[in-house]
């Protein structure tokens, strides 16, 4: 038998061989899971402003949001894009991305009057109230003038930078029922309404002083 056929015929049978073993090419490796838009990510962090730490979820635990749903200030949520579980990072958030500048239209001067009963204002005090569409908002005392007084109904955080040192915990994809922003006051990362024209309103109640 010539040579070529025959080593036509040991190539054949290590074919068939080969075929009958179960042999199967390695599968490639899946892809990491990464912060992308309508993943629920779970995340650690701590926020510091002026050089001093104002919130940490330490305090209360990890932030849950959907990412792309405007659920995070947006000068972060931006640079949680392609993070992935474990990885940590710190992210500088200037006031146009973070709580914005300051406006000086929110703004109000309210008659002491309207104050709840048995309230003594004083500079720096903190009080809930509600707008002409019920939304209850926190304004800060910021002048006593004889009868009246004077509030500030900016962000608290209004015309700072945000240091954020952050942590993913969890990436998973967000269920079919949304899932609830996190609640005002929950942390400094939750996306505030922008602050707006001032009008006179009646605070409700003193609130605690935000940290």
């Amino acid at each position: 038998m010539p040579h070529t056929s025959r080593r036509l015929m040991i190539l054949a049978g290590l074919l068939l061989l080969t075929a009958s073993s179960g042999y199967a090419a390695p599968k490639a490796a899946p892809m990491p899971v990464v912060v992308a838009d309508n993943m629920l990510v779970t995340l650690d962090y701590i926020l510091t402003v002026d050089g001093k730490v104002v919130d940490t979820s330490k305090d209360h635990g990890p932030l849950k949001y959907v990412q792309g749903r405007g659920q995070i200030i947006p000068g972060l949520e931006r640079q949680m894009t392609g993070l992935h579980v474990g990885e940590a990072k710190e992210v500088t958030v200037a006031p146009k991305d973070g709580y914005g500048d300051v406006n000086p239209a929110a703004m109000a001067e309210v008659p002491r009057t309207k104050l709840p009963p048995n309230t003594e204002p004083k500079v720096g005090m903190i009080l809930a109230g509600h707008d002409p569409n019920g939304r209850t908002f926190h304004a800060r005392i910021v002048a006593v003038k004889g009868e009246a007084v004077q509030l500030d109904m900016n962000h608290p955080l209004a015309g700072k930078t945000l240091n954020f040192s952050v942590k993913v915990l969890e990436i998973a994809p967000a269920p079919v029922e949304p899932v609830a922003p996190p609640a005002p006051g929950a942390g400094p990362a939750v996306s505030p309404p922008p602050a707006k024209a001032a009008t006179p309103v009646v605070p409700a109640a003193p609130a605690k002083k935000s940290s």
